[in-house]
């Protein structure tokens, strides 16, 4: 069954979120776009979602501007991104949580954790991003199979330039392992639309550009697992070896794959069991 979709009030902003599960508590930042209700109609998500909810109390949020959230008419500030997690923990009386951050979520995640330890139980990346200033060390420590983001900077504009219309250049480049399934490709460009807008999605780019301003992982003192994906083509891999270097008391793992999302990998059940069981989480 669905779960509830409740809003949270972030300074007069309201923020869609949901809460499931039981067990220890965690907060999930989706990645760059997400919809907590399209989310659950594609098996890849909905199997995924629902193991977590076996061995946890999941809550599990849109940004502002994205999905079900408010929209807004100009890129997000670190500081509101900080005040919409603010806002939906303490509307869900969670005071202490373990934060899971997938790619721009992972981003969010280390701010607030940084800003905020002590509401931070453990702290999980999941092919996430090192802030601007470190980029040379992940490109230094991404090896042969690290794609600098030069590399993949036009692959992003094709994106956008056919964002919610044609399907192929996000499968291409967030999920390469269903680039010959159909029914995935119109399922996703579907789940684009209810994400956001064209001019919603160009805004999220502006913000990520502004979130690596503000991110400073060495100040992170939370118990930190690391995870990212090998052939990681949207988000190259060294910028979880770099996150795994900078955080201090940090995790890394590295899985197989080539899936910036990798829970459209066959090899998903491996993925979430080391994010939520290994004693590094």
């Amino acid at each position: 069954m669905l779960p509830e979709t409740r809003y949270a009030d972030a300074d007069g902003v309201r923020i869609a979120y949901q809460d499931f599960g039981a067990g220890l508590p965690m907060l999930v930042i989706p990645g760059i776009v997400s919809n907590i209700d399209v989310m659950w109609e594609h098996e890849c998500y909905r199997r995924v979602f629902a193991h977590g909810a076996e061995h946890m109390r999941t809550v599990m949020m849109d940004k502002r501007g994205i999905g079900l959230s408010d929209p807004f008419e100009r890129a997000p500030t670190a500081d509101e991104r900080i005040a919409d997690i603010l806002a939906v923990l303490d509307a869900t009386g969670l005071d202490r949580v373990a934060i899971s951050g997938h790619s721009e979520g992972g981003l969010m995640a280390q701010i607030f954790a940084e800003r905020h330890p002590e509401r931070v139980e453990k702290l999980i990346l999941s092919c996430s991003v090192v802030p601007k200033q470190v980029a040379p060390l992940a490109d230094a420590l991404g090896g042969p199979n690290h794609r600098t983001f030069s590399e993949t900077l036009p692959e992003w504009m094709e994106i956008l330039e056919g964002w919610g219309v044609d399907p192929m250049p996000a499968v291409r480049m967030m999920h390469p392992s269903r680039v010959d399934d159909e029914a995935f490709a119109r399922w996703n460009v579907r789940y684009s639309r209810s994400a956001a807008s064209p001019t919603q999605f160009a805004r999220q780019l502006e913000s990520v550009a502004a979130l690596t301003e503000a991110s400073s992982p060495d100040r992170i003192v939370a118990p930190t697992l690391v995870m990212h994906v090998s052939h990681d083509r949207a988000m190259g891999v060294g910028n979880g070896r770099a996150l795994a270097r900078l955080i201090p008391n940090a995790t890394y793992l590295e899985v197989e794959g080539t899936d910036h999302f990798w829970i459209t990998q066959d090899n998903w059940r491996e993925c979430i069991c080391l994010l939520y069981t290994s004693d590094a989480a």
